[in-house]
């Protein structure tokens, strides 16, 4: 599924952490993009699950299987944090001109 990079006016980084300023933030976020309409397994479709803090896990009623809100995203094996990710992303697509690695940096 992709998603439209949307320009929002008056995004600014202090807006930025107000709104994902700690990881749960993000991960709920995250969360509501990918599953807009409530979680669905998708190994076997069903909508029930328990949430595993202990390793920020969902497990499905259905199969038992276990998903990351991160698995299959550019976050998957990064080692970064979703706030760091989230500045980086706001960074990069509130600029009309992009920015450098340096700038970033």
């Amino acid at each position: 599924m992709e998603y439209p990079v949307q320009f929002e006016k008056n995004l600014n980084l202090s807006a930025l952490l107000k709104q994902y300023g700690d990881e749960e933030k993000c991960f709920e976020a995250l969360f509501r993009l990918r599953w807009p309409d409530g979680f669905i397994c998708p190994n076997c479709g069903h909508e029930k699950t328990c949430h595993l803090n202990s390793r920020k896990l969902r497990q499905c009623y259905g199969c038992h299987g276990q998903i990351s809100v991160i698995a299959g995203t550019i976050f998957k094996s990064s080692k970064l944090p979703l706030t760091i990710w989230f500045q980086v992303i706001c960074l990069l697509t509130q600029t009309k001109s992009g920015i450098t690695l340096m700038q970033l940096h």
